[in-house]
């Protein structure tokens, strides 16, 4: 496995963004879905991106992380989540946190 990440339709990463693919440790990657989590047996898996995601400059995607459908990322940030899609990620502190829906995106499914 060459530990890519798969992004959606017209998905669009601004400039210096980072999709990391392998963790610190070098344990496989598991992706987390609120308190489910999926072992891929991995070590090298980076992050799924949905359609018509927006992916703010200088922005970091941690391995396994996972962002929806139309979810803005703000630019200088660091993202572990894995959430619904019409989100918008802003940075707080060390990771992201939701500052509400993007108006119009449909849910992730």
């Amino acid at each position: 496995m060459w530990g890519d990440s798969v992004l959606g339709y017209k998905a669009h990463f601004g400039a210096g963004v980072i999709t990391a693919n392998v963790r610190g440790d070098r344990a496989p990657v598991t992706v987390r879905d609120g308190a489910d989590a999926v072992a891929t047996g991995l070590k090298k898996f980076g992050a799924m991106v949905g359609d018509l995601a927006e992916i703010g400059c200088n922005s970091v995607l941690c391995p396994g992380c996972v962002i929806g459908r139309g979810t803005q990322v703000y630019p200088l940030s660091r993202s572990c989540a894995a959430g619904a899609g019409g989100q918008r990620l802003q940075k707080a502190g060390r990771g992201c946190r939701k500052a509400g829906l993007v108006p119009g995106a449909a849910a992730f499914t």
